[in-house]
């Protein structure tokens, strides 16, 4: 005979599912922001206090897992770009320079973000969740050109290059002493991406995201 649980019990099973995939997904940032990706599903189920089947039957691999919080990051991401283009039309330099930093500051949190995003980010599987954080992006970079306030020659596709460069370098050991260290060479970063700055040559062309979606084809 087949037993249907109450609505109350159904309602219930399904917070405390909710509840337990939140704590894989907190535990395994805090691990992969610590440690990088080497971290093992049993690790993560120990810290998020649940079982290994528990964390296998939210995420049928750790890839998924992986993908699922570089996902959550360039959601974050993207909500940052659109409240930095919100305010572009009338502070289109300190919108476009807080975005920059902002996201920075993302990666800088996210270990796992640095070290999946480039790879996961260019192929198929990510392109719906990169794309409309790289349309915003341009759309931000754009404004602030044409306000003559971002140097005429920066591709859209310079800024999360940039950004990934300088999140690296936080994890140098230097941040170890200092960990705000990264906001040096985003201060130094920005003033060369000033219009007034502009005083060399961009080269080589910079790749389109489209470019870059060709490598997993």
């Amino acid at each position: 005979m087949t037993t249907t649980a109450a609505p109350g019990a159904a309602a219930s099973l399904r917070v405390d599912a909710a509840r337990n995939r939140a704590r894989v997904l907190d535990a395994a940032q805090a691990l992969f922001a610590e440690r990088g990706l080497d971290v093992g599903m049993a690790e993560i189920a120990e810290a998020a206090g649940v079982g290994v089947g528990t964390v296998f039957r939210r995420f049928e691999s750790k890839e998924a897992l992986v993908e699922t919080i570089v996902r959550e990051r360039v959601d974050e991401l993207h909500s940052l770009a659109k409240v930095a283009l919100r305010r572009a039309d009338e502070e289109p330099w300190a919108a476009f320079a807080e975005y920059f930093v902002a996201g920075v500051e993302v990666q800088v949190r996210n270990r796992a973000f640095m070290e999946s995003a480039a790879g996961l980010g260019a192929c198929a599987h990510m392109r719906t969740a990169m794309g409309p954080l790289a349309a915003t992006i341009t759309e931000l970079v754009e404004t602030a050109q044409r306000a003559g306030a971002v140097r005429a020659d920066l591709a859209p596709e310079d800024v999360p290059l940039l950004q990934c460069a300088i999140s690296r370098a936080a994890c140098h050991a230097f941040s170890a002493v200092e960990p705000e260290v990264w906001r040096r060479p985003c201060a130094i970063a920005l003033d060369g991406l000033r219009a007034e700055a502009a005083m060399s040559t961009l080269e080589p062309q910079m790749p389109t995201l489209a470019q870059l979606h060709t490598t997993c084809d």
